[in-house]
C-alpha cells in the first residue's frame, strides 16, 4: 500500500514529544540519570496504510446425549418427532447469524483474534423421548419373584429342630446338663426343648427379601425409574479468528504493531480518518467474503484497511548518532537501538575484575546504574533466571541497551554470587552441624535412639538410614535458611537460593554421621 508522508500538524508533534519523554523516563531511571540527552532531529511523522485480512475458521459438530427421564433445566426445549430436521433448521440460522458481517465485526472488537478457538454456541435445540423396556420404571425382583418374601436360610435346613426352629445355641441341642453331683438342669435358653424359634424369621420360615426390601420390584437402573429416556440434540459451533495476510510497505516492526492493535480489539480507534495520531480502520464499512467449506472447515474473511502513525527518526545522544523508531497504535511503541550500550560497556570493563570479588562490592561499583543494581539484588544464580532477567530488562528498556551487554554483566555477577554462595553454604554447614547435633542429643536423652535399639538387627539397619535421612532433611532446612540470610545481608535483597548437589550431599553425610553416633552410643550405654 502507498504511504502518505505528512508534515503532520504541531498538535501531533506535541503528542509525540510528550510520549517520547514518558518512554524515556524509566530508561533514565535505569541509567541513574534525571534526564537523557537524546535529541530527535527534525521529527517527520508518517501516516501509512496496511491491508489486513482477518480469517474466521469455523467448525461445527452435531451430537446426541441421552438422559434418564427429562433433563433438568430443559423445559424450554421442544419435544418433537423429527428432531434432526428442527436442529438443522436452527443450526443453519445460528450459523448464518454468527457469520454475518456485523457479527464478525463484533468478534473483532472483542479482542479475541489470535487467542485460539472461541465457542460460539453449544446448545440443545430439540428433544425426543422413547420408552424404556421396563414399562413403569421398575423391574421384577429375581430373589423373591415379586413376592417381597423369601425362605429363611437360617432355619431352612434345620430338619431335626422342626419348622421355624433352630438348634439351641446354649445347650447345642442337649436340652440341659448335669452338675458335679449328677443332678440334671434344663437349659435356661430353650427350657429343656433343645431348640428355639429362629431369630431371623421368628418361626414363620419366611422373611423380607434382602434384595428388594419387601417391595417385590427394583428401580430400573437403565432409566433411573422414569420409564422413559430423553435424547437431546446438540449443535456446537467453534470459531477461530486469526490474522491472515498483511499487505503493507510498513517496516516489519510496525507491521507487527498493526497485528498487535488488531489483537487488542482495535483499542483507541480514531473517530474518523482525519485524526493524525490515533490508529484508524474501515472495519465499520468493510464487507465479509466467504470461501466456503474445505476439509471440514468453513472460512470467512473480513478485509480491513488500517492507518497508523509511525516514524523512523534520526537522533543524537551525547554527540553520538542514534535513532528512534515510533509506532502509534492504542499506545505508543518506541524502540531505541542500543544508545545506552556505551554506558554498559564502560561498566562491563570493570565486571570482569569484579566477578572474582564479593557481590556487595560488585553492586557498589555499578550503583550509579540503578536499573542494574535494583534487578541484581534479587538475582538467582541459575542460568534460566539469568536469561529471564536479561530478556526482561532488555524489553523494559525498549532496545536502549543490548542483550549482549546485559548478558555479559549478568554472567560476571552470577560468577561472583555463585562463589559467595558456595562459601556461605560451607560456613552454614560448619555452624549448623553443632546445633543439629544438640537437637539429636536431646532426642538421645529422651530415649529415641535407645528405642530404636529394641528392634531386630535387620530392622535397625533400615531405621538407621531413615534416621540419617531425617537429620539430613533437618540439616538441609537449617543450612538453606542460614545461607539465604547470609546472601540477603550481602546483597541487601531477597534470596531464593536452593542447595545444590554438593550442599545436599554434605547435609546427607552429616545426617548419617549423627544417626551413627546416636545409635552407637545407645548400644554402648544401654
Amino acid at each position: 500500500m502507498d504511504q502518505t508522508v505528512a508534515k503532520i500538524s504541531s498538535p501531533a508533534l506535541k503528542v509525540f514529544d510528550e510520549e517520547l519523554k514518558t518512554a524515556l523516563a524509566p530508561i533514565a531511571m535505569f541509567a541513574g540519570l534525571e534526564t537523557l540527552p537524546l535529541v530527535v532531529k527534525s521529527p517527520e511523522l508518517k501516516r501509512s496504510t496496511a491491508a489486513v485480512n482477518i480469517e474466521f475458521l469455523v467448525t461445527t459438530d452435531f451430537r446426541t446425549q441421552r438422559f434418564a427421564g427429562h433433563p433438568a433445566n430443559a423445559s424450554h426445549i421442544p419435544i418433537v418427532n423429527n428432531p434432526q430436521a428442527l436442529v438443522k433448521e436452527k443450526a443453519d440460522a445460528r450459523f448464518r447469524e454468527a457469520l454475518d458481517t456485523s457479527s464478525l465485526r463484533g468478534v473483532l472488537r472483542e479482542g479475541v483474534v489470535g487467542n485460539g478457538a472461541q465457542i460460539v454456541c453449544d446448545e440443545a435445540y430439540a428433544l425426543s423421548q422413547s420408552n424404556c423396556g421396563c414399562g413403569d420404571g421398575t423391574v421384577d425382583c429375581r430373589g423373591c419373584n415379586t413376592t417381597g418374601r423369601m425362605t429363611c436360610k437360617n432355619c431352612e435346613f434345620s430338619f431335626s429342630a422342626g419348622a421355624g426352629k433352630v438348634t439351641c445355641y446354649g445347650c447345642h441341642g442337649q436340652k440341659g446338663s448335669r452338675d458335679v453331683d449328677g443332678k440334671w438342669f434344663n437349659c435356661g435358653k430353650c427350657g429343656g426343648h433343645g431348640t428355639t424359634w429362629c431369630g431371623w424369621c421368628g418361626g414363620t420360615e419366611q422373611r423380607t427379601c434382602d434384595s428388594c426390601g419387601g417391595h417385590g420390584v427394583h428401580t430400573c437402573k437403565t432409566c433411573a425409574g422414569n420409564g422413559f429416556f430423553t435424547d437431546a440434540y446438540f449443535f456446537k459451533m467453534e470459531m477461530t479468528p486469526v490474522i491472515g495476510s498483511v499487505a503493507t510497505k510498513l517496516p516489519p516492526h510496525a507491521a507487527e504493531c498493526v497485528k498487535e492493535w488488531i489483537a487488542s480489539g482495535l483499542k483507541a480507534h480514531a473517530a474518523d480518518k482525519t485524526n493524525p495520531v490515533l490508529p484508524w480502520s474501515d472495519f465499520q464499512t468493510t464487507k465479509a467474503s466467504y470461501s466456503g467449506w474445505k476439509d471440514g472447515v468453513y472460512r470467512a474473511t473480513l478485509p480491513i484497511s488500517c492507518e497508523i502513525t509511525h516514524a523512523d527518526l534520526e537522533a543524537e545522544y551525547s554527540g553520538s548518532p542514534s535513532a528512534v523508531s515510533y509506532v502509534r497504535i492504542h499506545e505508543p511503541r518506541f524502540t531505541f537501538p542500543n544508545f545506552l550500550d556505551y554506558e554498559l560497556l564502560r561498566i562491563a570493563a570493570k565486571t570482569d575484575r569484579l566477578a572474582a570479588g564479593r557481590p556487595s562490592a560488585f553492586l557498589r561499583e555499578i550503583s550509579n546504574v540503578k536499573g542494574l543494581t535494583g534487578g541484581l539484588r534479587d538475582f538467582v544464580s541459575t542460568n534460566s533466571w539469568r536469561e529471564y532477567w536479561v530478556d526482561e530488562t532488555a524489553a523494559k528498556m525498549k532496545g536502549a541497551v543490548s542483550i549482549k551487554c546485559l548478558d555479559r554483566i549478568a554472567r560476571d555477577y552470577q560468577k561472583s554470587l555463585l562463589r559467595f554462595e558456595s562459601k556461605a553454604v560451607a560456613q552454614s554447614l560448619f555452624t549448623m552441624t553443632p546445633l543439629v547435633s544438640a537437637f539429636a542429643a536431646v532426642l538421645w536423652y529422651f530415649g529415641m535412639f535407645a528405642w530404636l535399639m529394641d528392634f531386630t538387627r535387620d530392622t535397625r539397619v533400615v531405621l538407621f538410614f531413615l534416621t540419617g535421612l531425617f537429620f539430613a532433611v533437618v540439616m538441609n532446612y537449617a543450612v538453606r535458611y542460614s545461607t539465604r540470610r547470609k546472601v540477603e545481608q550481602e546483597v541487601n535483597g531477597i534470596s531464593s537460593l536452593t542447595l545444590g548437589m554438593p550442599g545436599r550431599l554434605g547435609c546427607f553425610a552429616v545426617g548419617l554421621l549423627i544417626a551413627h553416633v546416636g545409635l552407637w552410643t545407645s548400644a554402648v550405654y544401654q
